[in-house]
């Protein structure tokens, strides 16, 4: 049972906001690849789903993205995985091409298109998760005395082809291709024979984990990295993604492909809230949409329902998610 289900994370959604929005330069370019790789990420992520979600509900809580803060700095698990005999953390890679995993040098070396990158040993990481997990749950659950802590690298993509090199027997045992996630799991399960905390004690562990996560934000324009001078305004197109769409007779119009899409100032306000945040006035609206009118820019987030504070001369809307 997902307690956390698969959803695209706040970041990755910022990230691709950022790129749309600011013309070509080498910044441009550096997010962009930044949000390559979290997206690469996540969908090896998400190809573990259906897997998951066929394990008994009753038996495993599963909790996505799991970003928890230990008192000096946050960690990150792709996958936890609660039971009432053990714990899983996950560690997920989606990485394409020839990949040798020596256990010795703590490398992994990765062999595409005749080109050969170095990567850090997934296992480490881990385990240093998996740590990191005990010392939280001794913090929050100190009532978990005894219960195991299992930590597994999985693979995510069927066609990446892996090579283990000074491994001991042990060690490659903790990589495995998704294929092999679900009878790895049961597998752990049953060689535990009796539960470590009862089913009350479970959902109270559930209902900590859930507190104790921390989403993982940007905000590049508060931290300098991007000038609010730099973002593209305007509505942009769904067709071909020209930016600025023009506002005519209650409806936005292409200069560029000549289509129309009543809606597509819905995208450019969420663009805003993953920018700006949630906070906005019929003025910053206007500007961002690149609108003639206030009471146009009024319209149209009202159409949108979004919570507000203040009265008509001053008022305050909050947008929020899709």
């Amino acid at each position: 049972m997902f307690l956390k289900t698969v959803e695209v994370p706040v970041y990755i959604e910022q990230y691709q906001a950022y790129v749309r929005r600011l013309p070509p330069s080498q910044l441009r370019h550096n997010l962009e690849s930044q949000f390559k790789k979290y997206w690469t990420g996540f969908r090896g992520e998400q190809m573990l789903e259906p897997l998951l979600a066929s394990l008994p509900d009753k038996e495993y809580l599963i909790f996505h993205d799991l970003r928890l803060f230990n008192g000096v700095h946050y960690f990150q698990i792709d996958y936890l995985i609660l039971t009432a005999k053990f714990i899983l953390v996950l560690e997920v890679k989606n990485i394409a091409g020839t990949l040798t995993l020596d256990f010795l040098a703590h490398i992994l070396t990765r062999l595409l298109n005749n080109k050969r990158e170095i990567f850090q040993d997934p296992t480490v990481q881990s385990e240093m998760l998996k740590k990191q997990l005990q010392d939280w749950l001794a913090e929050h659950c100190g009532y978990l005395p005894g219960m195991p802590v299992e930590d597994i690298v999985v693979f995510a993509s069927p066609s990446t082809f892996i090579r283990f090199i000074n491994a001991i027997n042990h060690e490659d045992q903790k990589v495995i291709r998704s294929s092999q996630l679900k009878k790895k799991t049961i597998a752990i399960n049953n060689q535990l024979n009796s539960r470590v905390i009862s089913s009350k004690m479970l959902k109270s562990v559930s209902k900590e984990l859930i507190k104790g996560h921390h989403p993982k934000t940007l905000d590049l324009i508060r931290d300098g990295t991007v000038s609010c001078v730099d973002l593209i305004k305007g509505v942009r197109c769904p067709h071909c993604d020209y930016i600025p769409m023009i506002r005519l007779h209650r409806n936005w119009k292409c200069p560029s492909c000549r289509q129309t899409a009543p809606k597509a100032y819905f995208q450019a306000l969420q663009d805003y809230r993953l920018l700006m945040g949630p906070k906005i006035t019929t003025q910053d609206c206007k500007q961002f949409l690149q609108l003639e009118s206030t009471s146009t820019s009024k319209y149209l987030l009202q159409t949108m329902h979004p919570n507000y504070t203040g009265n008509t001369s001053n008022r305050t809307y909050y947008l929020t998610e899709k």
